[in-house]
């Protein structure tokens, strides 16, 4: 090992470690969730309805850097509606 690897290293295991502590810490306050009776929707614990929405862009390896940066300030726009 390099002596900058050496120093650093313990600083990442210290930020891994503490990173962890705040996932596991929020996902303490996120809704429980299960799959409805029929099987076919997730729903919280009440039984109320839990919309999942996500976004891929797959496509995104044949754009333009231009097409690229378009995509991402609408996402980002989007997001913060």
């Amino acid at each position: 090992m390099t002596k900058f690897f050496r120093i650093l290293w313990p600083s990442w295991k210290t930020l891994a470690f503490l990173l962890a502590g705040v996932g596991w810490a929020h996902a303490a306050t996120l809704p429980q969730l299960r799959v409805s009776d029929n099987g076919r929707y997730l729903v919280r614990e009440d039984g109320s309805p839990f919309l999942y929405l996500g976004d891929t862009a797959w496509s995104m390896l044949n754009w333009t850097r231009e097409d690229v940066d378009t995509y991402c300030r609408t996402v980002r726009k989007r997001a913060s509606l």
